[in-house]
């Protein structure tokens, strides 16, 4: 990735594309969308990229915090998308279509960035969400001291595990789009997937409780208090 010619998207059309794609799409499906950015149209690019540039970002921080590597490649995806506009497949779901495109798109830049260390060394920090804050939410201690067991619990599964955690609850994307996202050829591998995780996460987050409340038992109320609603 060092030696890699950088690449930068310049957002083509006039400026009403460029300040209203958005608004030029309202009401419009994915599928009517992306018909419309295959035929050349510049304001449905712009959509989409307004859309979803800072998702993919940020779902590209689940493998790696190397902000330059994550920045190439989602550019590299617009800019490899509108090149083959006319090519690619049509999608009826076009946040689906750019994750998968951005996965395959950043492992593969993963591969060749690794110097020591294996994949699966790497992955053991992909996919270790922090939970977002709600802003009703009153006692700040209980809050983060159960983000923080979370954070604790989740790194203790497995990277399908953590993956599809952050694709169900962190992108609220259905069965269907995450077996397809992920590899399965049945809707079921993934929903199993998804039980099979959770129950565990509730294991090991009581474990992490009670760990923390033998190192300070003067907080063990407040632990018990946490186990009792690990999702206020």
């Amino acid at each position: 990735m060092n030696d890699k010619k950088k690449h930068h998207l310049t957002l083509g059309g006039n400026a009403r594309d460029l300040r209203h794609g958005k608004k030029s799409q309202q009401g419009k499906s994915d599928i009517e969308i992306w018909k419309a950015f295959k035929r050349g149209d510049e304001a449905a690019f712009v959509f989409i990229y307004q859309q979803y540039f800072e998702l993919l970002v940020n779902y590209c921080y689940q493998f790696t915090q190397n902000e330059d590597l994550i920045k190439d490649c989602v550019q590299d995806l617009f800019i490899f998308t509108r090149s083959k506009r006319e090519s690619i497949s049509v999608t009826d779901n076009i946040k689906l279509y750019l994750l998968r495109s951005c996965r395959n798109r950043l492992m593969s830049y993963l591969k060749k960035d690794l110097t020591h260390k294996s994949m699966d060394a790497v992955k053991g920090n992909m996919f270790v969400p922090v939970p977002s804050t709600e802003e009703n939410i009153v006692n700040l201690q209980t809050r983060e001291l159960r983000e923080e067991r979370l954070r604790m619990s989740i790194k203790k599964l497995s990277f399908k595990e953590r993956e599809i955690i952050y694709y169900f609850y962190y992108q609220n994307m259905d069965y269907r789009s995450i077996a397809e996202l992920m590899g399965y050829e049945h809707v079921k591998s993934a929903r199993s997937l998804l039980y099979k995780a959770l129950g565990k996460l509730k294991e090991l987050f009581v474990i992490a409780v009670f760990m923390a409340a033998a190192e300070s038992p003067a907080i063990l109320p407040l632990l018990m208090y946490m186990i009792d609603s690990p999702g206020d």
